[in-house]
C-alpha cells in the first residue's frame, strides 16, 4: 500500500469517527453527559492527546531525518556523476565508451526513480547496476594517460564512490516507520477525533504557509549547466540543464527565464519536459518559457530540467556571452562554450554583478583558458554567491 493511499484511509477513518461521535452524543443517556463524566473524559483524553502528540512528533522527526539524509545522498550522487563525466571528458577520446555507458546509466536511474506514466519507482534496478559495472570495467580497461597519469585512478575512485552512494540510497529507500506504530497512533487519534481533526488541519495549514515562506519559488536548485555551441556559419545551439528539487506539495511546471540578443527568435525544445507557453517581455528584460513535467513532482522530489534553444546568427548581432543568474543557493554552475571552427583563442572572462542593479557594474572575476583539444571554454563555479549574475564573455573573431 502506498503512503498516499494509506493517508487517505486514515483520514477517512478519522472523519468517520468524528461524524459518528457527533451523531451519537445527543443520543447518549443524561448521566453520560453530566459535568462529572465530562471532567473525567477530559482528563483521560488530555493524557491520550499528549502521548499521541509525543509519538507523532517522534515519527515526524524520524521521517524528516530520513528525507533529509536521502536528499543529501541524491545531491552527492549527482555531483559524483558530474565530476566523473568531467574526468572522462578530459581523459580524451579513449574514454568515449565509458562516458557513453555513464550517460546510459544516468538516464536509466532517472527513468527508474521518476518514471513516466504513473509507474512505481524502481530503486534497486538490475539493468542500472549492470551499466554501472560496465562503466567501471571500461575505466579499468583504459590505458594510463601519459600527460595525466593519475586520471585513471581518479576515475576509478569516483566510480566506486558512485557505487557506494547507490547502495546507500537503496538501503534508505525502505520505510522508516513501523506499521504497528502507525496503527496504534491512528486508534489513539480516533479516540480523540474532534481535536485531532482540528489539529491536523492547523498543522497542514501551518506547514503549507511555512513552505511558501521558506521557498517562494516552490523549488530549490542544486546545479545548473549551460552548453553553448556555435560555428563560423552562424548556427548557435544553446542548452541548459538544471537539477531542481520540489519544495511544495505539488510542482507541475518550471518557469525558465532566458535572454537572447540576436535578431531572430530561437526555436525552443526539450528532451525531458513539454514546452508550454512562451512569454516575451520588453526588449531589455528576460523572456519566460514554461516547461511542463511529464509527471508533476511531489514534495522533496528532484528532477532534471532541460531546454534547448536553436538560433540563427548569420548577421553576427548576438553578444558572445553566456549568463547565469543565481537567485537561490546552488551547489555548482558549469559553463561549456564550444566554438567548433576555432583552434586557438585568447582567454575568456568570467564577470559578475549584483542582480537587479539599475546600473550594473561588472567585476572581472576570473579568466578561463581556451581548451584546444575540445575547442571550448569550460568552467565550474562551486557555491556561487546568491543574488549575483555571472557572465562568461569572449571576443568574437572576424
Amino acid at each position: 500500500m502506498t503512503g498516499g493511499l494509506f493517508g487517505l484511509l486514515v483520514f477517512a477513518f478519522l472523519a468517520a469517527a468524528a461524524l459518528f461521535s457527533l451523531w451519537l452524543h445527543p443520543r447518549l443517556p443524561e448521566h453520560y453527559r453530566s459535568a462529572e463524566t465530562t471532567s473525567n473524559l477530559r482528563l483521560g483524553m488530555g493524557m491520550i492527546a499528549t502521548i499521541t502528540a509525543v509519538v507523532l512528533g517522534l515519527l515526524i522527526s524520524s521521517v524528516k531525518g530520513s528525507f533529509d539524509l536521502a536528499s543529501r545522498d541524491v545531491q552527492a550522487l549527482a555531483a559524483d556523476l558530474i565530476v566523473l563525466d568531467r574526468t572522462l571528458h578530459f581523459y580524451g577520446p579513449n574514454a568515449a565508451h565509458a562516458r557513453d555507458l555513464l550517460a546510459r546509466y544516468t538516464d536509466r536511474v532517472l527513468e527508474g526513480t521518476w518514471p513516466s506514466g504513473g509507474q512505481a519507482p524502481v530503486v534497486d534496478d538490475q539493468v542500472a547496476e549492470d551499466l554501472l559495472n560496465q562503466t567501471e570495467q571500461a575505466i579499468l580497461n583504459l590505458q594510463p594517460d601519459s600527460r595525466e597519469p593519475d586520471f585513471k585512478e581518479q576515475a576509478l575512485t569516483q566510480v566506486r564512490s558512485i557505487v557506494r552512494r547507490r547502495q546507500t540510497l537503496i538501503e534508505e529507500s525502505g520505510s522508516v516507520v513501523s506499521p504497528p506504530i502507525v496503527v496504534a497512533v491512528t486508534l489513539w487519534l480516533v479516540s480523540y477525533s474532534k481535536i485531532a481533526a482540528l489539529t491536523a488541519f492547523a498543522l497542514c495549514f501551518n506547514a503549507f504557509m511555512y513552505l511558501r515562506k521558506a521557498s517562494p519559488s516552490g523549488f530549490s536548485q542544486i546545479a545548473s549547466f549551460v552548453r553553448y555551441q556555435a560555428d563560423s556559419a552562424g548556427l548557435v545551439n544553446y542548452e541548459v540543464y538544471k537539477v531542481v528539487q520540489a519544495r511544495r506539495p505539488w510542482m507541475g511546471q518550471y518557469e525558465h527565464k532566458f535572454f537572447w540578443t540576436g535578431t531572430s527568435d530561437p526555436k525552443i525544445s526539450s528532451a525531458l519536459q513539454d514546452v508550454g507557453k512562451l512569454v516575451k517581455q520588453a526588449p531589455d528584460e528576460d523572456a519566460i518559457v514554461y516547461l511542463r513535467f511529464k509527471r508533476p513532482l511531489r514534495y522533496n522530489e528532484a528532477a532534471v530540467v532541460h531546454a534547448r534553444f536553436e538560433m540563427e546568427d548569420f548577421d553576427k548581432k548576438s553578444e558572445t556571452v553566456v549568463q547565469i543568474k543565481v537567485e537561490m543557493p546552488t551547489d555548482v554552475l558549469r559553463w561549456t562554450v564550444e566554438l567548433t571552427d576555432e583552434n586557438d583563442r585568447p582567454p575568456a572572462e568570467l564577470l559578475k554583478t549584483r542582480t537587479g542593479s539599475a546600473h550594473p557594474i561588472w567585476q572581472r572575476y576570473k579568466t578561463v583558458q581556451f581548451n584546444k583539444s575540445t575547442h571550448s571554454y569550460e568552467h565550474y563555479e562551486h557555491s556561487p554567491d546568491v543574488g549575483f549574475t555571472y557572465q562568461l564573455r569572449w571576443d568574437r573573431t572576424t
